[in-house]
């Protein structure tokens, strides 16, 4: 599927499962369902003449966008993701679990397309790195990254999900770039966009 489909149907996800018992816990949904929506796809190159190359750094690049805007609402209004910050940042544990995403961040850069960031191995190690960086984006972060992995599995090409093992799945579905990937876009905004309205009334 493509980046966007994997923002709308992470950020979703990660609204629902569970749904958020304050809006400080929406704001770290958005944050952790859109990045875990995207973060399989480092393993895609930078080719400007590859639309899914493209697809991929856009993906990136509005994922970040969407994780500031929702960093500056919750700090505003003090909500769980900066209080977080504002008292650990500069503990061990979190030093730690920042340096460990980026070391993965930058072994993902080198390997090939869905074979490590699609594998399970890279879920755990992912989700348990962002849990020592910031505990309130870990259950959200998971649930973003299994929503790629999801999609992902329909497509035809097949993802490496037990790496390092060779052995790839895919149920041949889809293509990445089909109708079915604007389907479940379209239904990733329809839904956000109703989650977004309830939510704005539970917690106005």
């Amino acid at each position: 599927m493509m980046s966007g489909t994997h923002i709308v149907v992470g950020m979703s996800a990660a609204l629902l499962l569970p749904p958020p018992a304050t809006a400080s816990q929406c704001v770290a949904a958005v944050i952790g369902g859109a990045l875990g929506g995207v973060i399989c796809d480092l393993d895609a190159g930078s080719g400007k003449n590859d639309i899914y190359n493209r697809d991929a750094i856009c993906g990136r690049v509005a994922a970040a966008l969407i994780s500031v805007a929702a960093l500056l609402a919750d700090i505003a209004s003090k909500g769980a993701v900066s209080t977080y910050f504002s008292t650990h940042i500069n503990g061990f544990r979190s030093l730690i679990g920042a340096a460990a995403i980026a070391a993965l961040c930058l072994i993902g850069r080198k390997t090939a397309h869905r074979t490590f960031t699609h594998s399970l191995l890279a879920f755990a190690l992912f989700s348990f790195s962002v849990f020592l960086f910031c505990p309130p984006l870990a259950r959200p972060f998971m649930v973003g990254f299994l929503s790629h992995l999801s999609l992902d599995i329909l497509n035809y090409k097949p993802l490496l999900l037990f790496y390092p093992w060779k052995k790839g799945f895919s149920l041949k579905l889809c293509y990445a770039k089909s109708p079915a990937n604007t389907a479940v876009f379209v239904g990733g905004l329809v839904t956000l966009a109703a989650i977004a309205v309830v939510y704005a009334m539970r917690f106005a």
